[in-house]
């Protein structure tokens, strides 16, 4: 079974999906990390390894940070 990330509204209400289906791998090393920063770091070393294109990965850095440092969202995964 595999694991992934998703957000949770702080509140515990609802939940908010990543905006794409991560590897057990990536979603363990996200969790374990506390620095936003370096997740981000290792979200774009593995899109990079994808092959995703410069300009995908830019605007899909941007759209994770953001939720990453909403005060309504908290990381977690299932």
């Amino acid at each position: 079974m595999s694991m992934n990330l998703y957000f949770e509204t702080k509140d515990g209400v609802a939940m908010v999906d990543f905006p794409f289906q991560t590897p057990t791998n990536l979603t363990y090393a996200v969790i374990e990390e506390k620095d936003n920063t370096r997740r981000l770091e290792l979200i774009k070393d593995t899109l990079i390894s994808w092959e995703w294109d410069y300009d995908d990965i830019h605007e899909m850095l941007i759209k994770i940070s953001k939720m990453l440092n909403s005060e309504h969202l908290q990381l977690t995964y299932m």
